[in-house]
């Protein structure tokens, strides 16, 4: 996981069927502009975005395109992500230091 999700060069992309992981895809981000990263977000077709911290406006410009951010979230990217899948990501033990629920 990336500290900070708007200077993060790249994401990985999970397709799941029925809470499986059934494609992982690692993808190029590429521009650091908060318009055209929330314009390449929404042409991936990603339904959730769950990254460590990330600005107000970035966090702004891609949720108004309709993706549902998990930010200041951080650990192993294995756990984080079976922790998604089990419903446990808002677990304290992946959250950021200072940040609160």
């Amino acid at each position: 996981m990336s500290p900070l999700f708007d200077v993060a060069d790249r994401l990985l992309l999970f397709e799941l069927d029925h809470k499986k992981i059934v494609r992982c895809q690692p993808v190029s981000l590429a521009s650091r502009d908060p318009f055209e990263r929330a314009a390449q977000i929404k042409h991936l077709g990603a339904d959730v975005l769950i990254c460590g911290a990330i600005s107000n406006v970035l966090e702004r410009t891609i949720g108004s395109t309709g993706t549902r951010i998990v930010g200041f979230v951080c650990g192993e990217l294995e756990a984080v992500v079976q922790a998604f899948l089990n419903g446990r990501l808002r677990e304290s033990r992946f959250q950021m230091p200072g940040h609160e629920v």
